[in-house]
């Protein structure tokens, strides 16, 4: 929770998976030490394993390799935990203690989500209010176009807090499921006080502030799906008590709710952190939804792609843009795009009316299924259910009805300091370094927290044996929020569904799934050693290249950042990083931009035509079958390579105009088929088609560009002004030189 991981192309997510494999490969070295191998098995977990399987296998359907790889291995690491919380605690006490440390880490992202909002959100605005283009050239923002004024409206008209994940919404799929864990202690604690236990009152005093805490950070996130999640998970807990507790005092919890939330409510709207239109334009938010899945429908089925652009050759030229035989989304149904492959594919579905260039489409069930095909979404649907009907059934546990807790809690304490050292290390391995930057008091919030987090919630958590529905409960909200807001493949996000599961079954003791299986000897932890050691090494083989990949280009950033900088050397570390990497596009970016400052200076600036090689090498950087030749960042980035070496060029001759001219169309034209509902990308492609005196093809991409410029109700996805009123005018223009160059090619009669 406090590490990255939503960034599967930089792989920022990677040595978490790695941490959790050594932490696997411990609990199967202690099992042999020990010669007895001890597990836990369900029908739940099958289908888990099934899932990652499969997610695993659809790597193969991806054009994306290398984001694929690191997202499957992201779904590894998940099955680890999940495998990991299933079968290392040894008592009820210690699965409880597991729960705890989850919720503390809930309460610690809140706090530091309010933290945010009260001192950071507003540091960053006033930094913006006084250097706008530095900021948003540093974020890569070209001031004065649509997405400029959409990050500044984003950043001064918005005040949600997002804590250690990317976007709000993630932050309250994972506050929602511990919240809804505490709702369901305090109220089950409303039945019969336990001899020898703390006061109720004394628990609920302790707890208030962090689950105000919660609550409000929650609130703030402006998360309509979380708040539904919220409402439908409240609701479990209270007609799961409803024969074991007193009516009234159920209906007191839910009144006393209730006014605290209206409180805080009428708190946010007082103070401008909250505003009607969170609840006036939920309808809203619903038709982008329904956008967005509409076009994840048309994706998974491979349906015809909207304003498609056409083919084309400039005159004596070579065709243009060519169309790949086969597209990643002709294989979705069954097979998937592959992970963290969605993005691209959708964009050519995406509907000309939506709001978003979406990486997931804010749905779960829809994400796994076009991501990685029919069967892993069957799988994710078994699991869940499964799960479900074990832990979240109505049916009271033993250690409930004998009163008291079965053994005693302070078995759990090595747990909690467990996690404790998580806090520590993600100072190591995550990017909260606390002596970079200004992380450090992100790193004292976070862990100071925790700490109390973990202290005020542990009378009310240890008053009586947690029942496993209320882990039950907690998943319900989840799903129910992740069916509106998506995320399952973020590590951070997903997190917040692997781990109730498997703390609820595990509490399950009665029915099985929690009961533990013991089998004497050293053979099947020998087979459990040569299943990881083989899983350690293709982790390895798979992912060590990207490492030295990503090592190499460091270097040759250093190399070509100097104040004297060292081309050959920098050049040397991308080729290297080129070759160790075989899947990646970064590298060979790099290798281009080094080639253009290179060319652009006094040492290589004269050198005539050493600029074709940044073409060349961007070429390479989309080259199928390892990297893919729909990659739409770097189709634009030729674009801009050759707008800049045109401008740059001393001395052009027409042939060289030409050249660089039809590398600008044929890279405006594969935007248009990646990105066919872009307004801004088919008015470049308008432009760029009439400087090759293409001029039937720039009237046809203009009017097109025009269309979708009337069509999407979305400032963002509109023309520039400008560029619309010159679009307009060219068109008559464009018409006119299309009829003089029409007469000339007639033939004579």
């Amino acid at each position: 929770m406090f590490y990255p991981s939503e960034d599967a192309p930089t792989g920022t997510g990677l040595w978490w998976v790695f941490a959790v494999l050594i932490v696997l490969g411990a609990a199967i070295a202690a099992g042999l030490l020990q010669e007895r191998f001890r597990f836990r098995i369900s029908p739940a977990d099958l289908c888990a394993a099934a899932l990652v399987g499969l997610v695993a296998l659809s790597v193969r359907s991806a054009w994306e390799i290398r984001p694929a790889i690191t997202m499957a291995w992201e779904w590894v690491g998940l099955g680890v935990v999940y495998l990991l919380i299933r079968n290392l605690p040894r008592t009820r006490s210690e699965t409880s203690a597991l729960g705890s440390v989850w919720a503390a880490a809930a309460i610690a992202v809140a706090v530091y989500g309010l933290y945010q909002v009260a001192v950071e959100i507003p540091g960053l605005q006033a930094q913006f209010r006084a250097e706008p283009d530095r900021i948003l050239r540093r974020m890569g923002i070209e001031p004065g176009t649509p997405s400029a004024a959409s990050f500044q409206a984003r950043l001064l008209d918005s005040n949600e807090p997002f804590s250690t994940f990317a976007l709000a919404n993630s932050l309250a799929g994972f506050l929602v499921g511990p919240l809804v864990v505490l709702i369901g202690l305090i109220v089950e604690n409303l039945r019969p006080a336990l001899r020898g236990r703390s006061s109720r009152g004394t628990a609920y005093l302790l707890a208030a502030p962090v689950l105000l805490a919660l609550v409000a950070c929650l609130l703030a996130t402006k998360s309509r799906s979380a708040y539904l999640g919220l409402l439908v998970g409240s609701a479990w807990v209270i007609v799961r008590a409803w024969a074991r507790v007193s009516r009234r005092s159920l209906l007191l919890v839910a009144g006393g709710g209730a006014v605290v939330v209206a409180g805080l409510v009428a708190a946010g709207l007082a103070t401008g952190r909250l505003d009607r239109e969170v609840l006036t334009e939920s309808t809203k938010s619903l038709a982008y939804r329904l956008e967005y899945w509409q076009g994840t429908w048309n994706l998974i089925n491979n349906r015809d792609v909207p304003y498609e652009p056409r083919l084309a050759t400039p005159i004596g030229g070579e065709l243009l843009t060519q169309a790949p035989s086969a597209r990643p989304e002709a294989r979705a149904f069954w097979e998937g795009v592959g992970p963290a492959n969605f993005g691209g594919p959708y964009l050519r579905h995406k509907l000309p009316t939506s709001s978003e260039e979406i990486q997931d489409p804010h749905d779960f069930v829809l994400e796994i299924w076009a991501c990685s095909g029919l069967a892993a979404m069957i799988a994710a649907l078994a699991w869940l259910t499964s799960g479900l009907g074990v832990v979240a059934r109505g049916e009271p546990e033993v250690a409930d009805e004998a009163g008291d807790r079965p053994d005693d809690p302070a078995a759990g304490r090595w747990i909690v300091a467990g996690g404790a050292a998580g806090w520590v290390l993600v100072a190591v391995l995550g990017r909260l370094d606390p002596f970079k930057g200004d992380l450090l008091m992100r790193w004292i919030v976070l862990g100071a927290a925790w700490g109390i987090g973990l202290a005020t919630i542990h009378p009310l958590w240890n008053r009586r044996a947690i029942p496993a529905s209320l882990f039950g409960a907690a998943l319900i909200a989840i799903c129910v929020n992740l069916l509106a807001a998506g995320g399952i493949s973020v590590p951070a996000v997903a997190l917040g569904v692997w781990i109730p599961l498997a703390i609820g079954l595990t509490l399950r003791e009665t029915s099985g799934s929690g009961r533990i299986r013991e089998v004497p000897g050293i053979g099947l932890g020998v087979l459990a050693a040569i299943v990881w050691a083989a899983l350690a090494g293709t982790f390895y083989g798979s992912v060590s290249p990207h490492w030295r990949s990503e090592a190499a280009i460091a270097r040759g950033d250093a190399y070509a950042g100097a104040p004297l900088p060292a081309y050959e050397k920098a050049r040397a570390e991308y080729l290297d990083a080129c070759t160790l990497d075989r899947f990646a596009s970064a590298p060979w970016i790099s290798l281009a931009t080094l080639e253009f400052r290179y060319w652009t200076s006094p040492e290589g600036g004269q050198k005539s035509g050493h600029w074709r090689n940044i073409f060349q090498t961007l070429d390479k950087a989309v080259q199928p079958p390892l990297r893919n030749p729909d990659a739409l960042p770097v189709r634009r980035f030729q674009a801009t390579m050759a707008r800049q070496v045109l401008q740059r060029l001393p001395g052009a001759i027409p042939m060289e105009i030409l050249f660089l001219r039809e590398q600008i169309a044929r890279a405006a034209r594969n935007q248009a088929r990646l990105y066919p509902t872009s307004a801004e990308i088919r008015a470049q492609l308008a432009f760029a088609s009439a400087e090759l005196g293409m001029y039937d093809d720039a009237i046809s991409e203009a009017k097109i560009a025009l269309e979708l410029d009337g069509i999407t109700p979305h400032a963002d996805k509109k023309l520039a002004p400008a560029v619309r009123v010159q679009l307009q005018g060219a068109i008559a223009n464009w018409t006119e030189a299309a009829s003089a160059a029409a007469a000339i090619r007639k033939p004579k009669e």
